[in-house]
């Protein structure tokens, strides 16, 4: 005897992402992202979605079409986004980018030749802690360029770092 059950089973088509919304976050993260799509899922199938490797901090299905994430911390533009719901997953390639530092004031504005300076330097997105996990958790330092003299970034938060410029003949900031 051979029984048949008709609909008793069926693959779940691949899902697909249209966009994400918004495409760049602070190097903080916590912005909430959401990817519209089909194939999500007719039920809450516990996705994940990765930017650039890394995990979302937490991920809300909402329906078939729309997914939301909190952003996880990180660096650097075009960043893959990818979308994993039970086996299957679809990657909007260079999709999201984190924002660029930007600098709003210095200070001392000027130093004087012949000796080492310290410039504090002001602005955003310098990141959030002083350990840097994409170099095996060592001290967060840079390097800056003050008037054409080098010198050593030291990360202090996401809006303030400083900036060591060694034994100069004379610059200005």
């Amino acid at each position: 005897n051979v029984g048949v059950l008709a609909g008793a089973y069926s693959f779940r088509p691949q899902p697909t992402i249209a966009s994400t919304v918004p495409t760049n976050s602070p190097v903080r993260g916590e912005t909430n992202l959401t990817m519209f799509g089909s194939d999500f899922g007719i039920v809450d199938n516990t996705p994940e979605i990765l930017i650039g490797g890394t995990a979302c901090l937490s991920t809300v299905w909402t329906s078939d079409s729309m997914i939301s994430c909190s952003v996880p911390a990180g660096w650097g533009e075009g960043k893959d986004v990818t979308l994993g719901i039970s086996l299957e997953s679809q990657t909007a390639v260079a999709s999201f980018s984190y924002d660029r530092v930007s600098i709003t004031a210095v200070s001392p504005q000027n130093a004087p030749p012949n000796s080492e300076s310290t410039i504090q330097v002001f602005g955003e997105n310098f990141g959030i802690t002083p350990l840097d996990p994409f170099f095996g958790y060592r001290p967060r330092e840079g390097s800056c360029i003050v008037g054409g003299a080098s010198g050593t970034f030291t990360w202090v938060s996401d809006t303030s770092g400083s900036c060591t410029i060694p034994v100069q003949q004379s610059f200005s900031p």
